[in-house]
């Protein structure tokens, strides 16, 4: 009985000291990529995880063409990744919110589409108009 509970505490304070490191390591590259290269709009947001992320920006909401254009820069030299124009069709009542409500709600580029938290999908419209990702 004894020896399990040892074996129990050794697995725990393993699991616990793997918790802790990965912890700190997400603390420390989320800080580090949070910074604003001078070349990215101030109303521009970080999205992104320890590996990768992007600085998105609005430039226009078209209620009209249920679109809405993103520029998308890179974040760790924040060079132009992607201008390009989005579909909204799955969603349209967002096209009514403000542009720093759409930023927060954000929450990964995935294949070229942007997914936010409310699981809106928004679509890229081909072609992409600028950036590096121009195909």
């Amino acid at each position: 009985m004894l020896k399990s509970k040892t074996d129990t505490m050794k697995k725990s304070m393993l699991a616990l000291a793997v918790a802790i490191v990965l912890t700190g390591c997400h603390q420390n590259d989320t800080k580090k990529m949070k910074k604003l290269p001078a070349n990215v709009p101030v109303t521009a947001v970080w999205k992104g995880g320890a590996d990768e992320g992007f600085w998105f920006d609005i430039l226009d909401i078209s209620s009209q063409k249920n679109t809405i254009r993103f520029r998308l820069y890179d974040d760790f030299d924040g060079q132009l990744a992607l201008e390009a124009d989005f579909s909204a069709t799955s969603c349209q009542d967002i096209l009514a919110w403000p542009k720093q409500k759409i930023l927060a709600d954000i929450f990964v580029l995935e294949d070229y589409d942007i997914i936010l938290n409310n699981d809106c999908h928004l679509t890229i419209i081909r072609p992409i108009l600028d950036g590096r990702m121009k195909e």
